[in-house]
């Protein structure tokens, strides 16, 4: 396996400018090279290059605004996995629970019973059973 020799920052943004890369400010190349690994830059400018020469107008700010909007990105589609997982699970329940329901109608040819329906209340749903209910079933209900 062969390993490629350590190179200095300097010597990074010299690749860089010998495949064709414009660098407008290169203190922040520099900082950015810093606090980055240059094969992962590498990898955010595979869209401004073929055969390892960047476009003519490629700058190396491309390279800074594409890695700035994976990042926000992925810290979006973070914050909002959970969410979205969540969504997705109860779906998947109700899909399910649905063709438990239809299992009663379809399959065995009867009413559904109520306790087939618990699962799928909302708090909505129970407050506005507990209000239509009789004086005894409220009283059972709160003791």
């Amino acid at each position: 396996m062969s390993t490629k020799d350590f190179k200095t920052i300097d010597e990074q943004l010299e690749i860089l400018r010998s495949r064709g890369l414009i660098i407008d400010d290169e203190n922040i190349a520099k900082e950015f090279l810093l606090y980055n690994n240059y094969y992962l830059i590498s990898g955010y400018s595979l869209t401004l290059r073929k055969n390892n020469i960047f476009s003519k107008s490629a700058s190396f700010q491309n390279i800074i605004d594409i890695y700035n909007f994976d990042h926000e990105l992925r810290h979006v589609i973070l914050q909002y996995r959970e969410i979205i997982s969540k969504a997705n699970q109860q779906k998947v329940q109700r899909l399910s629970h649905e063709a438990y329901l239809k299992h009663f109608v379809n399959d065995l040819q009867q009413d559904i019973p109520l306790w087939a329906y618990a699962d799928l209340f909302t708090i909505s749903d129970i407050s506005f059973m507990y209000s239509i209910s009789e004086q005894p079933i409220r009283d059972a209900i709160m003791h």
